[in-house]
Parts: C-alpha cells; sequence; structure tokens
C-alpha cells in the first residue's frame, strides 16, 4: 500500500460527501415533481444563497450601526459613589443608571454623542 498524504485523503472525501449531499437535494427535489436539470437546480440555490447572505449582512451592518457602547453614549462620566465611569440619565423618574456599564457593552440608553466638527 503506497503512502497518500492525509490532506488528499479529508479533500477526496470531502468531495466524495457534496456529490453524495447534491445528488440528494436533486433527488428530493425531483421526487415532488419539479422538472429541472441539476446544473440549473444549485445555479438557483447558489444565486438564491447569495441573495440570503447579502440580506443578512445588510442587516447586520445597519443593526450595528444602531449599537451605541456605553463610551459612546452622553450619559457616560465618572460616578462619585462607584468611583469609576458609568451611564447616568436624569430621568422624569430620577436618576437611571445603565446596568451594562463596561465600556463596550452595548448602552441601556444608547444615546450616543453628540460629533464636535
Amino acid at each position: 500500500m503506497s503512502y497518500e498524504s492525509p490532506i488528499k485523503l479529508i479533500t477526496d472525501l470531502n468531495y466524495k460527501l457534496i456529490e453524495d449531499q447534491e445528488r440528494n437535494i436533486y433527488k428530493a427535489v425531483c421526487s415532488y415533481g419539479i422538472d429541472i436539470s441539476k446544473d440549473e437546480l444549485f445555479k438557483l440555490l447558489y444565486d438564491d444563497r447569495k441573495q440570503y447572505d447579502k440580506g443578512y449582512s445588510d442587516g447586520y451592518a445597519k443593526a450595528k450601526g444602531d449599537i451605541v457602547f456605553c463610551v459612546e453614549c452622553k450619559h457616560y462620566k465618572q460616578s462619585a459613589v462607584a468611583g469609576r465611569k458609568m451611564c447616568f440619565r436624569k430621568d422624569v423618574d430620577g436618576i437611571k443608571v445603565c446596568y451594562d456599564f463596561l465600556p463596550y457593552d452595548s448602552c441601556t440608553y444608547g444615546e450616543r454623542k453628540e460629533v464636535e466638527e
């Protein structure tokens, strides 16, 4: 028996698993009476995946842009009592404290400091 690189063996196994998976997906789609070629099916699935990934990344970027960390919050200041910086907000009901007061936690109040130009 000749020596074969473990990388080649893993790569060969991976290709076989992908081929088996594609064949099973194609058979499942055909079992519902859908008449489509295997190449067309996987082109459509690939395009659909690209759309999903784009929607996910766009949504993630928007959500991330809406997150305000305590260090960015206009209520983040030195506490006389605790001796460290925390988010405090004066409200109609009194002073409110952000419970996520570590500098890079997302802020409960999420009010970004005004940017000076």
